[in-house]
């Protein structure tokens, strides 16, 4: 049954559909392929938001050492249907941390917009297995594990920052920063399936 929100919220945001919008889709697309389906309503997916768990992210194999960029970005948060915003709207910010060879998202966090970025840091490497790493830099000498692990790549983060904005937006729909946690959570996991799908190629325009 999680499964199903999960689905049915991943269909939300990719599509940037309102709850309600997400509940008729979801029931005219059982009717097209006539199965049936238990379809949950708009209450219910807006209520087990704030509840969901989304265990862990998809990671591509790899026996290679992993390198990790880390960096934060802003989010707006829902404010409800005021006519004017507030002056000082709210918003969160996210922190990723990206795998620099793959730009798969590895592990992510949310918190009030005046935590300082460098105290997340702890927090999402506990997300991620390190030993690795160390135990490379005790056997090859930093220098060499710089050289060797492709430690200069510090623009994928930002990178996956724009991705994250450009396709999931700028704003979370959910009021309650337990909704806003998990939206943050399965935006990356959104993410990390497109990146499985297949990456763009890219080359400088001169």
């Amino acid at each position: 049954m999680r499964q199903g929100f999960a689905a049915a919220l991943t269909i939300c945001m990719v599509f940037h559909l309102p709850l309600r919008q997400t509940e008729g889709f979801l029931r005219c697309l059982t009717e097209l392929l006539e199965i049936d389906l238990p379809i949950p309503d708009h209450t219910t997916l807006s209520r087990r938001l704030k509840s969901l768990r989304v265990i862990g992210f998809r990671r591509l194999p790899t026996n290679r050492p992993i390198h990790l960029l880390i960096d934060s970005t802003g989010l707006r948060a829902h404010v409800g249907h005021m006519q004017k915003p507030p002056r000082n709207r709210a918003w969160r910010k996210m922190h990723l941390a990206v795998d620099a060879a793959s730009g798969e998202i590895v592990a992510s966090d949310l918190t009030t917009r005046r935590t300082h970025d460098c105290t997340q840091v702890p927090a999402l490497l506990e997300q991620e297995e390190r030993n690795r790493n160390i135990r490379l830099i005790r056997k090859l000498g930093r220098r060499e594990w710089y050289t060797s692990s492709g430690y200069s790549k510090p623009s994928m983060v930002e990178n996956t920052m724009y991705r994250y904005k450009t396709v999931m937006g700028r704003r979370m729909g959910s009021r309650t920063f337990d909704g806003q946690l998990v939206e943050v959570q399965l935006a990356s996991k959104i993410l990390n399936t497109m990146t499985c799908l297949g990456m763009p190629d890219s080359y400088r325009v001169a």
